[in-house]
């Protein structure tokens, strides 16, 4: 068994791979990442695609991701894990211990500030290698996240009282709005104009009578790059299922998918907005969920903290529940403990 670097050729083994590997939690998934399994992470940025390679078939793989985040006002270096993906047969075996070592000796190699990985709930495999065992530094948790998946809507919303604009891509305003905010966070994304996922997304902007920006948000249909298919339902969502796809098609309730079905999924991957522009916010998810239909999506997707829920949760929604780790490859945890629970952003759309 060698461990290596992906490359171009490795396309079809990793999808095929990924077709055998549900990612777990309360709605196992498969993240079908057909045609191209390197899409995704070239929206993701600068990484690495490891695989482990079993008599020159791929048996596992894991992605390593650095980034540049904000840290109260500081640029720091980041490596997300993620893409975490082992054959059942090889998961008592040499091929994740080998596969973590090697990620080990990367993040080594050119330490970043900080290490960081995103578990749904229910996923035991990914939990199981964050805990420190398998030559990993040892994780701790930092917060937890509830990704709300927003019913849309079927007409467009009535007159706002913000002057609302949409945009392809994100403008240099847009992007300084969101830097402003995020750069007094513990962890907060840096949005670069330029990126090729920038470019991809489209910003709603809504100003006030002065014309200065109020709030900001910006979607992401990641069909291009994946695909989330339902691979099992827990009993109470076979029932909402059911239910749902029962309303007579006039209500304008989207139909929603079932096993072995993709999910269409419109993502607010980054938003924002002043201290006392709430209103503006909740317009602006307002047209959002408006543009899902327009999309035919089954739903937009916006992810928070504990402090968003109650914002949030006005919303008809079915909400699951992700967890963000960090870790550091020295093993300082007094740089992890000083995180600050709900002064963290994370892009759920490229999960």
């Amino acid at each position: 068994m060698i461990v290596r670097e992906a490359t171009a050729e490795d396309n079809a083994g990793l999808l095929a791979l990924t077709q055998r590997t549900p990612m777990g939690g309360v709605i196992p998934l498969i993240i079908d990442r057909r045609p191209d399994f390197f899409a995704l992470q070239r929206w993701r940025g600068k990484g690495t695609i490891l695989v482990a390679e079993d008599h020159g078939a791929i048996c596992a793989t894991i992605n390593c991701t650095r980034l540049q985040v904000w840290h109260r006002g500081q640029l720091w270096t980041a490596d997300y894990l993620c893409d975490l993906k082992v054959l059942e047969e090889y998961r008592r075996g040499l091929a994740l211990p080998r596969l973590l070592r090697a990620v080990r000796q990367r993040i080594e190699a050119e330490p970043p500030n900080i290490v960081l990985c995103v578990v749904a709930r229910g996923n035991n495999l990914a939990e199981a290698t964050i805990r420190g065992r398998l030559g990993m530094p040892p994780f701790r948790f930092v917060d937890e996240f509830a990704v709300h998946q927003i019913l849309p809507r079927r007409k467009p919303p009535s007159r706002s009282a913000w002057a609302i604009q949409r945009h392809d891509g994100i403008s240099n305003e847009a992007a300084e709005f969101l830097n402003e905010h995020d750069r007094t966070l513990d962890l907060g994304p840096i949005v670069e104009p330029d990126s090729e996922v920038s470019r991809a997304g489209t910003t709603l902007v809504a100003s006030g009578p002065d014309g200065k920006i109020a709030a900001v948000m910006v979607l992401l249909n990641t069909d291009p790059v994946k695909q989330n298919t339902v691979v099992d339902l827990p009993w109470y969502l076979h029932v909402l299922r059911v239910a749902v796809n029962a309303l007579p098609k006039g209500l304008g309730v989207p139909r929603l998918p079932g096993i072995g079905e993709p999910i269409r999924i419109l993502s607010a991957r980054l938003w924002s907005c002043r201290q006392g522009a709430e209103s503006a916010l909740h317009d602006l998810i307002s047209v959002a969920r408006w543009e899902a239909h327009r999309q035919g999506c089954h739903f937009l997707s916006i992810a928070g903290t504990t402090r968003h829920q109650r914002f949030l949760r006005r919303y008809p929604s079915i909400t699951f529940h992700s967890q963000l780790f960090a870790a550091r490859h020295d093993g300082d945890q007094a740089v992890i403990s000083a995180l600050r629970p709900d002064h963290v952003v994370e892009d759920f759309s490229l999960v």
